[in-house]
């Protein structure tokens, strides 16, 4: 320790009092030490604050890319959209062309039917826009039907036979490989 008062060099710790000046050095002891204390606890301060702007960087960067890959994500789903309504158009356009090229088939399988000279009568239908024609065959007779929206095998069926477990009959007839699936559009023929 140096004498505060005169400068006096090298003092030993704990002196009492200055060899050169004769003051008083308690004092100076104690705030010397306090000083000390008071300079740990700024470096400790000064740490803990380093340690916490560095973990709320963290934690920043951290939030940051979270918000930053949702951003991308949507993005991403905006485009897979996009692609998907377009594809969904397209498939509208091949629907629509293909319900037109049915109509024009259909239209011509009845002027065929009515140059041939076979019985073409308008069937009963159920009231829900069905349309079925009865033409006589050799074995028997045998309708046309044209399937409507909210029709299904098992309905065409009860419609024809009074019972729904004849689907399968109609679909064996008409060469469908799946009974539960039929289009709207679709002729099929019903065999007595």
């Amino acid at each position: 320790m140096n004498c505060p008062v005169c400068g006096h060099k090298d003092i030993e710790s704990g002196a009492k009092s200055c060899p050169n000046c004769k003051s008083d050095l308690i004092a100076f002891q104690h705030i010397e030490s306090v000083h000390s204390k008071n300079s740990g606890q700024k470096r400790m301060i000064l740490v803990i604050s380093l340690i916490s702007i560095a973990l709320i960087g963290f934690l920043g960067y951290i939030a940051y890319g979270q918000m930053k890959e949702p951003a991308a994500e949507e993005a991403m789903e905006s485009t897979e959209l996009t692609d998907l309504q377009n594809d969904n158009q397209a498939l509208q356009e091949q629907v629509e062309q293909l319900r037109e090229e049915l109509e024009e088939a259909n239209s011509t399988i009845e002027l065929l039917s009515g140059e041939d000279g076979e019985s073409v009568e308008e069937g009963e239908g159920n009231g829900e826009g069905e349309s079925s024609t009865d033409t006589e065959t050799t074995g028997g007779s045998a309708n046309s039907h044209t399937v409507v929206e909210g029709e299904t095998l098992w309905s065409i069926a009860v419609h024809y036979f009074g019972n729904g477990f004849k689907n399968t009959k109609i679909a064996e007839d008409n060469n469908l490989t799946d009974p539960d699936f039929v289009v709207v559009g679709q002729v099929l023929v019903i065999l007595n």
